[in-house]
């Protein structure tokens, strides 16, 4: 039997297969009080785990736990990395931010043409705009910010944490 790496949201049910091993020795240092750091490459499944764990808790009636440790995660410094990288791009840090502070506001993310009114409303330029558009939504998709939904047609988060940690910190 052959498994396809499914490149997307994240994984769940019947498309989540393996990590037997793993899950069991991540619950049971959770059981014992102790935090998990997951740390791996992009695109190997941290957020997908980490959601299979939330839904194992929430069926061992342990979520009120959980939802505490997510809250503490994503209003910590641990995130701040991914906001000062967007000094490299000095240009365009602006417009970066305009797009990952609305986008942080849509679990369900934003259309091209959502995202291209942002820009465009700062140019009043059309050609410019899209430009602009063009450039950053490769460069964000690239670093790991946001991915593009072919299902639903729209940008997105690449990871819900990522998403909640950038609208407590810039939104809310």
């Amino acid at each position: 039997m052959s498994t396809k790496n499914k490149i997307g949201p994240i994984v769940e049910g019947q498309d989540f297969v393996g990590r037997i091993k793993e899950q069991e020795d991540a619950w049971e240092l959770l059981e014992n009080g102790h935090s998990l750091i997951l740390a791996a490459p992009r695109r190997v499944g941290k957020s997908s785990f980490s959601k299979k764990m939330i839904v194992r808790a929430k069926d061992n009636g342990s979520i009120d736990t959980v939802e505490k440790a997510y809250s503490k995660l994503v209003n910590s410094t641990y995130f701040n990395t991914w906001e000062e990288r967007l000094s490299y791009y000095p240009e365009e840090e602006t417009d970066t931010r305009l797009i990952l502070n609305e986008l942080s506001k849509s679990k369900n993310g934003i259309s091209r043409n959502g995202l291209q009114v942002l820009i465009y409303n700062k140019t009043n330029d059309e050609e410019k705009s899209e430009t602009i558009l063009t450039q950053l939504l490769f460069k964000l998709k690239n670093d790991g910010y946001i991915m593009f939904d072919e299902k639903g047609k729209k940008y997105l988060f690449r990871s819900p944490l990522l998403r909640d940690f950038w609208y407590n910190r810039f939104i809310k």
